[in-house]
């Protein structure tokens, strides 16, 4: 996945960002206590600088599979650039924001119920 290139000044205030945001810190916690590591700003499922460069943040954002409040990354940066790779575990959800134009997340739309809706789109494509 192609990953946005920062000018060093660019850099520098991103890499700023996500040691001193408060949500990045909150995701980062979250992160490392499910993972037991530390996320990598520079991981290839997830364009970290294309959310920085767009203003997005992690959100604590309602998972109606788990029934817990966890911080998410948007999926969609600058110019409608997806920030999440294919295989990224919830890229569906940028899938489903383009075509629904509705953020899964906020109507409490399961991972299941979701892909669901994807499929009949598709199926309605192929006619």
């Amino acid at each position: 996945m192609p990953v946005t290139k920062l000018d060093p000044k660019e850099e520098a205030k991103f890499k700023d960002w996500w040691d001193k945001n408060k949500k990045v810190k909150a995701w980062r916690t979250e992160f490392k206590k499910d993972f037991k590591f530390e996320p990598s700003p520079n991981d290839s499922g997830y364009d970290y600088r294309g959310a920085w460069k767009a203003g997005v943040i992690p959100e604590p954002t309602f998972e109606p599979e788990t029934k817990k409040t966890r911080h998410h990354w948007g999926s969609i940066g600058e110019g409608g650039k997806d920030l999440k790779s294919k295989d990224h575990p919830t890229r569906w959800k940028s899938d489903y924001m383009k075509v629904t134009g509705v953020n899964p997340d906020l109507e409490g739309i399961t991972e299941e119920e979701g892909k669901k809706v994807l499929r009949e789109s598709l199926r309605l494509k192929k006619k």
